[in-house]
């Protein structure tokens, strides 16, 4: 908001980029904190709030909206850009309404227009504040902090009602460090991300999300001035296509009688076997199944697990298949092409090795985990958005190292 002063009148005028500003990372700051705080222990008093904490997200998305439509130029990359993401909401929405994923597609398709490296910033600090408010509250003993033996180790939740979404949201924390830090990641800073990570995975001896923490540190500080991580990105359209067509094969042709099948999927916690079994239930179609449901392990604020009497564990982990049953054919292949456009374009000024490298871990991480088409666990999301919109070509992002 400006004041403009005159000889002899005094107006005020509002820059609307700056009320859809305000209203959308308002939303955004919202959103991120509810969904974490409301997948720990803090879900006990704030469930009964969901509907009206999403409802609120959406209507200031609404008014950013309003405020940003007619500052927008509609040349062709946003007319396309807003037609795949009004698909996949439309497809999301005739399968399976959730407000809070309906919520959060509302705010990937709001984000046309703003830039990821304010958002990145934001992002940051809000899951940073959570994520560590949270830990403090299990440890001080505020909420409950559910623990227990894991062969010779003690497990821990810290606070929330799995042991996997502390190093899901941290692993998220991570990338954001390495993104704004990419043009020169500090020996300090790969030492503290690679401390924060290892305390979260000796707590919840979730050793997946530390490996790939652990994988992305290593890449982006060791290869990030050197031309083997450009030879590298050079597959990176086609990567997550190929993780997923890689997976898909594994889980229909897993076979428990073959012994190097069954190793793997063993280290892969069932994930091959438990794919294949909803494969089977539920079938793949266009448009996904409605009667498709997952019964995971968890736990509510009392302590109580989730996996009902009589209920049988069949959560699959890995994003490619779980959405190929869930949403179907149409909406996996919407997603795979955006992925394909999406590094396509980066690659075009060749100056974005680290976020090239970025987006390849996160097509191997879809392979053993769910939450990569999340914000919460994914803020990266938004970032495709804006590359999709064509700003790869003018936006400082994209200014990597040589």
């Amino acid at each position: 908001m400006t004041i403009e002063d005159g000889p002899s009148k005094r107006g005020i005028s509002i820059d609307i980029d700056t009320v859809y500003q305000i209203l959308y990372y308002s939303a955004l700051t919202i959103f991120l904190s509810y969904s974490v705080l409301n997948s720990s222990m803090y879900s006990a008093y704030l469930s009964s709030g969901s509907k009206e904490a999403y409802t609120v997200c959406c209507l200031l998305l609404m008014g950013a909206g309003i405020s940003k439509i007619t500052k927008l130029k509609w040349d062709a990359n946003l007319v396309f850009t807003v037609l795949i993401l009004v698909v996949l909401e439309v497809l999301q929405v005739l399968v399976r309404f959730d407000l809070a994923f309906t919520t959060m597609w509302l705010l990937v398709l709001m984000s046309v227009g703003t830039s990821f490296e304010k958002t990145a910033k934001i992002s940051l600090s809000v899951l940073s504040v959570v994520l560590l408010f949270i830990i403090l509250s299990s440890e001080i003993g505020i909420i409950i902090n559910i623990s227990w033996q894991n062969g010779n180790r003690v497990r821990q939740m810290l606070g929330f009602g799995t042991a996997l979404r502390p190093s899901k949201v941290m692993l998220n924390i991570t990338w954001l460090v390495l993104y704004l830090n990419r043009r020169k990641v500090s020996l300090l800073s790969a030492c503290i991300l690679t401390l924060l990570n290892y305390v979260i995975y000796e707590l919840t001896v979730s050793r997946l999300n530390f490996y790939i923490a652990l994988l992305s540190i290593i890449i982006v500080y060791f290869f990030q001035n050197r031309k083997v991580l450009k030879h590298i990105t050079a597959i990176a359209p086609i990567w997550p296509c190929v993780c997923a067509l890689l997976s898909l094969f594994a889980t229909l042709k897993y076979d428990y009688t073959n012994q190097m099948q069954f190793n793997l999927n063993s280290f892969l916690e069932s994930r091959l076997s438990l794919g294949q079994s909803n494969i089977v239930t539920y079938g793949i179609g266009w448009l996904g199944s409605k009667s498709f449901k997952m019964n995971g392990i968890g736990y509510d604020a009392s302590g109580n697990s989730l996996l009902g009497i009589g209920s049988v564990y069949n959560y699959v982990d890995n994003l490619y298949v779980q959405y190929l049953i869930q949403y179907g054919i149409l909406f996996m292949i919407i997603i795979l092409a955006v992925l394909f456009i999406v590094p396509v374009r980066l690659k075009k000024n060749d100056k974005s090795k680290v976020i090239l490298t970025l987006f390849m871990l996160m097509a191997i991480v879809s392979i053993v985990d769910d939450g990569m088409l999340k914000l919460q666990y994914n803020i990266f999301m938004l970032l495709a958005v804006e590359v999709m919109f064509g700003k790869s070509n003018n936006s400082y992002y994209d200014k990597d190292v040589e």
